[in-house]
């Protein structure tokens, strides 16, 4: 089953989580507002046309260095995730393979709700999206095709409860129930180049060389589920 053969190549790839999406059921987002780009969310059929489906991978992280970020000319580039593309170009080339048209670049879609409806997680209070497997410590990559795929159920389950560490624990307090404010995170703020206090910075963004710093992620690590 063509499926089937599908998940277990991204598994074989080096992806920790695989669920498959309906186009249309991500296409709903369609129009949201992204803050930090200024911009909006986009169709798959932007990117594809006649797409159909949509692979979602997750990638669990291991070590505060997969959240290192280093700056390049005008943007930032995210060290610990080039692993990730190469899993997606990777299963794109097999899809290819199998007579898929695909789309392996990086859609302006929402990957939250991709998780969400891939059945591999569900949006914590962080706004993060929280796996049993790895907790909110997981990043999205994924490939859009033309294929009529066998869809994931959606994930509906609340992991946070009563639980509120996150929103208690963030320097900027920049979160509130399952929202965050774009504007107002720190990683958003420095990512876009708006100010930030320095010592605030200094604790939770520590740089690593004259261009590089770790990315705060003390919303990640006070999450009960949290590996690290």
């Amino acid at each position: 089953m063509l499926t089937n053969r599908i998940k277990e190549k991204a598994y074989e790839l080096g992806a920790d989580m695989v669920g498959i999406v309906s186009a249309d059921a991500i296409d709903r987002y369609a129009g949201t507002p992204v803050v930090w780009k200024n911009s909006r969310l986009k169709r798959t059929t932007d990117y594809l046309e006649n797409a159909r489906s949509v692979v979602v991978l997750g990638f669990g992280l291991w070590d505060d260095a997969c959240d290192l970020t280093t700056r390049k000319g005008g943007s930032w580039v995210f060290m610990g995730e080039m692993g990730l593309s190469v899993c997606q170009r990777d299963l794109a080339l097999f899809m290819q393979k199998e007579r898929l048209a695909v789309y392996a670049g990086y859609p302006l879609i929402s990957y939250k709700h991709l998780a969400q409806l891939g059945g591999l997680g569900s949006m914590g209070k962080s706004s993060l999206i929280i796996t049993r497997e790895f907790g909110p410590q997981v990043r999205f990559r994924c490939v859009i095709t033309d294929a009529l795929l066998e869809y994931d159920e959606p994930l509906a389950e609340d992991f946070c409860g009563d639980c509120n560490r996150c929103v208690e624990a963030c320097p900027v307090g920049a979160l509130s129930d399952y929202k965050v404010d774009s504007e107002g995170c720190m990683v958003g703020r420095h990512l876009t180049g708006k100010h930030v206090d320095p010592g605030i910075l200094a604790e939770y963004e520590p740089n690593v060389t004259a261009h590089a710093h770790i990315m705060c992620r003390v919303c990640q690590k006070v999450c009960p589920y949290s590996k690290f």
